[in-house]
């Protein structure tokens, strides 16, 4: 079994950037940045992140994902999503896991992308909510056995008739061998320019 690198399992937090503006229901704002680094992964063989990121929208309502998709990419590509409801996630029993399933193996819904989880205000959402943040699932792949990586998972989304684009810090390292070598090292937010906010 493969294990999540510290810098994967540590995240536990929403990792967010939504735009501003008008009534209708949003992600709300976080520039937290982290990422993982798996050793010696090979071509086309899924790699599933569930329970890292954490969503919620600011007010009552709801949004539907539509896409996800690297914005810098050097071979990673995202081949899945969706979302769990709060407390699902810790049905997944990690000692059967082989780190190989996808998203489906792991019983995710792949139609399941709609958000109506109100944060609470601690995190940025309407006044006095009860809710509990909903899961993210990502499935990463790379095509050859080489390492590659990418970075800024952004999320197109519709609320209210609206699309927009929502990114969140994660760096990805598929590696070819272990760990320890160069190129399998981790980036910095700066990197790729991170922090900038996106509709």
């Amino acid at each position: 079994m493969r294990n999540l690198t510290p810098a994967a399992s540590a995240l536990a937090a929403l990792v967010l950037l939504s735009g501003c503006g008008d009534d209708s229901p949003r992600i709300p704002a976080s520039d937290a940045f982290g990422g993982a680094s798996i050793p010696n992964w090979p071509a086309n063989t899924p790699w599933s992140l569930v329970g890292a990121f954490n969503l919620c929208i600011d007010r009552p309502g709801s949004i539907r994902l539509t896409s996800a998709e690297l914005a810098h990419s050097d071979g990673v590509r995202v081949d899945a999503f969706a979302v769990l409801p709060a407390g699902e996630v810790e049905e997944l029993d990690p000692a059967t896991m082989t780190g190989e399933e996808t998203l489906e193996d792991l019983g995710l819904d792949l139609s399941s992308t709609t958000i109506d989880a109100v944060c609470p205000d601690d995190l940025g959402g309407d006044s006095g909510s009860t809710d509990l943040p909903m899961h993210l699932g990502l499935q990463f792949s790379k095509p050859t056995a080489a390492t590659a990586r990418g970075a800024i998972v952004e999320l197109t989304y519709e609320s209210e008739g609206e699309t927009f684009v929502h990114r969140l810090g994660w760096e990805m390292i598929l590696c070819e061998g272990p760990e320890h070598v160069e190129e399998c090292q981790s980036g910095w937010p700066e990197d790729y320019g991170w922090g900038q906010d996106s509709n």
